[in-house]
Formats: structure tokens, C-alpha cells, sequence
């Protein structure tokens, strides 16, 4: 992840979590572990990984995109869903609950690129 200043934006970080996003209601937190972050830099550097495990994609993001992400990913809502789009990182909502036509295509688009560019 890329930001235009990366000393304006800490991360936080414990035994097990590289970067804590954010925490649940119940106060556990969540982000990218250890483990995630150690096979990424292993892919930056050429390194292989073993057959069957999957490769981390580079998320480059601006400051507000990222600002973005962790905003929806605390906000929830039933009938609202948000993806995003690890091309552009532009984040989608589709209103499940009455959908219009452009709801139904974009859901479309979402459920064939699903897990693969938009999560």
C-alpha cells in the first residue's frame, strides 16, 4: 500500500496482526496478520510460494481511498453491501433490498469477478 505521506498515517499493529484495521463491537480486532504480510513481501521479492496457496495481488491506494475502505469496512447495514474493486480501488454498494437496474448490473459484474477483483 502506497500513500503520498506515509508519516501523516500509523498503523497499528500486535503479535498477530501486521495492521489492525479496526476492532468489532466485542473489541477484537481485525486487518492483515503477520502471515499475510510475511507472503506478500515474499512475493515482492520473487520468491515462490507453494502450489495450492494463493498470491496476494500489490493494493496501491491514495490516502483517501484507504480512508474509504476503512470507513465502509466499519460500517454495516442489512440489505447493503459493499465491494471492492482491487483494479481501481473503488469501493461499490449495492442496495440488496431494492435493487434498480443499475444494482442488478453491477451485481452481475461483482458475482463474476468475485475473489478475483472484487472481494
Amino acid at each position: 500500500m502506497l500513500l503520498s505521506n506515509p508519516e501523516s498515517f500509523s498503523i497499528q499493529q500486535d503479535d498477530h496482526f501486521y495492521f489492525i484495521a479496526g476492532y468489532t463491537e466485542g473489541g477484537a480486532p481485525y486487518g492483515v496478520t503477520w502471515e499475510e504480510h510475511e507472503a506478500q513481501s515474499a512475493l515482492a521479492k520473487g520468491c515462490s510460494i507453494s502450489e495450492g496457496e494463493s498470491q496476494m495481488k500489490e493494493l496501491i491506494l491514495s490516502e483517501r481511498q484507504l480512508q474509504d475502505l476503512i470507513e465502509t469496512y466499519d460500517m454495516f447495514m442489512d440489505g447493503i453491501e459493499h465491494f471492492l474493486n482491487i483494479d481501481t480501488g473503488e469501493i461499490v454498494r449495492i442496495n440488496s433490498f431494492d435493487m434498480d437496474d443499475e444494482d442488478e448490473a453491477l451485481s452481475e459484474t461483482i458475482e463474476e469477478g468475485y475473489n478475483e477483483v472484487y472481494f
